[in-house]
């Protein structure tokens, strides 16, 4: 995405691919919701207080808790709450 950003002017994907896609935005971290949801089927949608850019550095037990309760809300159809650190 970084090379495509300074190299492709409309590298932007205009539809989505229908996968099903979970979006954990960690603390400090920056992520525009309504490109995410424009460029992707965005099932779960959470947001986390702390971890930042690099979560699993920095908040390894909270970055596992959401990247697994993410996977298996994908995975098994919703039936998963938000993990919660």
């Amino acid at each position: 995405m970084y090379y495509e950003n300074s190299h492709v002017p409309d590298w932007f994907p205009t539809s989505t691919s229908g996968v099903p896609t979970a979006v954990a935005n960690f603390g400090e971290d920056v992520v525009i919701r309504r490109w995410a949801e424009q460029a992707n089927t965005v099932v779960r949608w959470t947001e986390v207080d702390r971890g930042g850019h690099f979560a699993p550095w920095r908040s390894p037990s909270c970055w596992q808790a959401t990247s697994a309760s993410s996977s298996a809300h994908c995975r098994d159809g919703h039936r998963h709450t938000v993990a919660h650190c």
